[in-house]
């Protein structure tokens, strides 16, 4: 078979001859003992690379960490001081309370006794006034067990006829609401 000028004689059963056929020649590219260098190379600095942004990642995650757990014991203690304050200010509103109710108390033993007791309309009012304070802060609970008590001590003012044993009449008030009242102070200590 002959061929054109400038072109080569393909047989099937020859064997390709280098630069020759379709098997191409890179002359640039690296051996693989290069190759592996290179790679190794690459490996090294990205890893040189990577490990201090992935410290700055472990150590911003430890702050950031740090920080809610240091919030929520923040929370927690805001919330005892809270508990702890609101319980104080009950407690002194229910003596204020207490201390109103014991002074009309005295001007009916006085009156029991016969003697002449300041004006216990006035007094009452002071009663309702105390009764406001602990109204403010008291559950719903206490608030009606202090009514009670407080519409009590009312009606021995309002008609002292009615009420000549005002003691047998306000005592079971009185027992129900310091019944009460410790259980709220009790239960806000917790």
């Amino acid at each position: 078979m002959e061929c054109a000028p400038g072109q080569a004689e393909t047989r099937p059963d020859a064997e390709p001859q280098p630069g020759a056929g379709p098997e191409l020649d890179f002359p640039d590219r690296p051996s693989l003992g290069e190759d592996l260098a290179v790679t190794s190379a690459v490996v090294s600095t990205l890893v040189t690379s990577l490990v201090p942004l992935l410290g700055a990642a472990l150590g911003a995650s430890a702050t950031l960490l740090v920080q809610r757990n240091s919030t929520r014991q923040s929370r927690r203690e805001f919330l005892a001081e809270s508990r702890l304050a609101h319980r104080e200010e009950l407690k002194s509103a229910i003596l204020a309370y207490l201390e109103a109710a014991q002074r009309l108390q005295t001007e009916f033993d006085i009156r029991e006794r016969c003697g002449t007791p300041a004006d216990p309309r006035r007094l009452i009012e002071g009663v309702w006034l105390a009764e406001k304070q602990v109204e403010l802060l008291c559950s719903d609970e206490l608030r009606g067990r202090i009514l009670a008590h407080a519409a009590a001590l009312q009606d021995v003012v309002r008609d002292p006829v009615t009420h000549p044993d005002w003691w047998a009449y306000c005592e079971p008030r009185q027992h129900e609401l310091l019944a009460r009242a410790k259980t709220e102070l009790a239960r806000d200590r917790a």
